[in-house]
């Protein structure tokens, strides 16, 4: 007895090969956005960004942060630029601190650069602190739908 391929048969032979061929298409972009879940810690960059901005990355995940000046001085406007790779953030902040000394509160809410996948941009201001020169810490916390990522920066301001 020959087995005849039925047109039931097909269908389902049919029916299977795309939905693997939809799987392999989908399911890579499942798995990488399933895989941001918690809170995830990128390691602190060794850099100096008011010179040439610098970057952290942990695996596939990348931040990079720049300043708009070369010498940073406190009450003068600031332009902070973040750039997120392989992180789909819904939203950016950058919460700026004094290293050695409590100088207020100073939580910017970056918002998207039209055109510019992944970058973001926001203004502030640096309280004048009384020694002359300060070390600050510029932590940025992105949020996906489902997790946090977080790194920091340092740099100095007059």
């Amino acid at each position: 007895m020959s087995k005849q391929k039925t047109p039931l048969r097909q269908l389902a032979l049919t029916g299977a090969g795309i939905a693997a061929l939809a799987a392999s298409i989908w399911l890579p972009g499942l798995v990488q956005q399933n895989a941001l879940q918690g809170d995830i810690q990128l390691p602190e960059p060794d850099c100096e960004i008011t010179t040439a901005g610098c970057t952290t990355q942990l695996d596939q995940l990348s931040v990079s942060m720049q300043l708009d000046k070369n010498r940073v001085h406190a009450a003068t406007p600031l332009t902070l630029t973040v750039q997120l790779d392989n992180i789909p953030a819904q939203s950016v902040m950058v919460d700026l601190q004094g290293q050695d000394m409590y100088m207020g509160i100073n939580q910017l809410q970056l918002s998207p650069v039209e055109g510019s996948p992944g970058k973001w941009q926001g203004s502030t201001e640096l309280a004048v602190c009384v020694t002359g020169e300060m070390t600050w810490q510029a932590r940025v916390l992105a949020d996906t739908e489902n997790a946090r990522i977080s790194t920091q920066f340092r740099f100095q301001a007059k």
